[in-house]
């Protein structure tokens, strides 16, 4: 097999080399062991595809910082990584911003470039790793509290890259687009891992170079973050009649007739969570059944690889593994569709059951705004609070709004504790929008 990484075309004896070379650099220089933490920070490839087999290999775990590649380290971000215990290696560039706000790392810093400049004696390194060896440790969103820790294993991401491969139709001489964010939460076994293991071309660019490296080179294939689903609707102008975007979150109208009626390409919407990984369900607007299309309505089970069912209302799965795992979201069925109706969002307060889909309701028709977008409702089980995240300047006074609160629900159960202003992608980290981040900026 031929390994085509941007221009450089690797053989199976030099990329496996290059590894090689990573490898014997972390034994030798940074006596690493298996079980240790890794972080790394805004590596470009070829650099990131090393160091992650590399450190795969030796049976070392991933810690996702959300806010790789962006250059921004938030409260929230600050908080997730003190959730992992000891961090034994930060690989990057020390120079970066990103970086340069967490000193309290600098002494675990292994420069990227390491690999590169160091010749070992010999080229038979170990194999560290087994099914059991945590590969990706990640956190939930936090919607109400702190996040927790969630730990994805070899054999479970290697059982679920081979069955992406399949039910992504991914082929051999598909051209693959990757980003920074190629382990963020769960996304490694979604797409980045399976890719791979299925085919042999490979595009990487940042955030903000997607619509152009696909329209300079023959990219068919790629997994679109919050920010590159903008970029494309704005600057995409080259119709590419075989490739498939795959995104993570809703998608406005105007991206699918762009992306979809107009240059003929195929988005497929995908769901899943930390906790899960996925694939669970995909929705597709492809340029022959684009009509009608709703990013919210899926197909329902791909396969048997998760044992889907709804509860109550609310989805619950049944892991490879047999533990049950309950993401949150509600679900309605209609027909042989399951239509995804967000949150839960029933909370506490002194009691008492809050539910912030009707507060975020109200707010819309009586203020004109809209959820999730000019605002976020964010709750904090620990101090009982409601929190409002809204656009700059669409709010007099807090005051005044808690009163109109108090008078419509005839109680003060639905009183807002505290607002933040500022626009929705502020509010960031990795691929989506961070509750946790409002609450501690709120707390703080």
């Amino acid at each position: 097999m031929i390994l085509e990484v941007d221009d450089n075309r690797w053989d199976r004896i030099g990329l496996f080399r290059r590894i090689d070379r990573a490898k014997s650099y972390l034994i030798n220089e940074k006596s690493a062991q298996p079980g240790q933490n890794v972080v790394m920070l805004g590596i470009s490839w070829p650099s990131y595809l090393i160091w992650f087999i590399a450190c795969a290999e030796l049976g070392m775990s991933f810690v996702v910082s959300d806010s790789v590649g962006l250059h921004r380290c938030s409260a929230s971000v600050r908080e997730k990584l003190s959730l992992y215990g000891d961090i034994d290696y930060v690989i990057g560039n020390i120079e970066d911003k990103y970086f340069r706000e967490l000193p309290h790392l600098y002494d675990k810093y292994i420069h990227h470039k390491a690999w590169a400049n160091y010749h070992p004696s010999s080229y038979d390194t170990p194999i560290w790793a087994t099914r059991d060896s945590i590969l990706i440790r990640s956190t939930t969103s936090g919607t109400t509290n702190i996040p927790k820790v969630c730990n994805h294993t070899h054999g479970f991401f290697y059982d679920l890259m081979v069955r992406n491969a399949d039910v992504l139709n991914l082929n051999e001489n598909d051209v693959c687009l990757h980003t920074l964010i190629l382990h963020h939460g769960s996304v490694a076994g979604v797409y980045f891992l399976p890719s791979l293991y299925r085919c042999k071309r490979h595009r990487w660019c940042e955030h903000i170079e997607c619509a152009n490296t696909i329209q300079k080179y023959d990219v068919n294939r790629a997994l679109l973050f919050y920010d590159d689903v903008n970029d494309m609707t704005n600057r995409m102008i080259v119709p590419n009649k075989t490739m498939t975007l795959y995104v993570l979150s809703a998608v406005t109208e105007r991206f699918i007739d762009h992306m979809v009626r107009r240059l003929g390409n195929t988005v497929t919407s995908i769901y899943g969570c930390t906790e899960t990984s996925g694939p669970l369900m995909l929705s597709l607007a492809t340029p022959f059944d684009n009509t009608n299309w709703d990013p919210l309505a899926f197909s329902g089970p791909l396969d048997t690889f998760y044992v889907l069912s709804v509860k109550d209302g609310m989805i619950q799965v049944m892991m490879p593994d047999g533990s049950i795992i309950t993401p949150g979201d509600r679900f309605t069925m209609n027909g042989d569709k399951w239509i995804l109706k967000g949150r839960e969002n029933i909370y506490r307060i002194k009691g008492k059951q809050i539910y912030l889909g009707i507060l975020a309701s109200w707010l819309e028709s009586r203020y004109n705004w809209k959820h999730q977008d000019t605002f976020d409702l964010v709750f904090d089980s620990e101090r009982e609070s409601i929190y409002l995240r809204i656009n700059n300047m669409l709010l007099n006074s807090l005051h005044d709004l808690n009163q109109e609160i108090e008078l419509h629900f005839g109680s003060t159960d639905y009183q807002i504790t505290k607002v933040i202003e500022g626009a929705r992608l502020d509010f960031y980290t990795g691929i989506k929008f961070d509750s946790n981040e409002v609450r501690l900026r709120c707390r703080g």
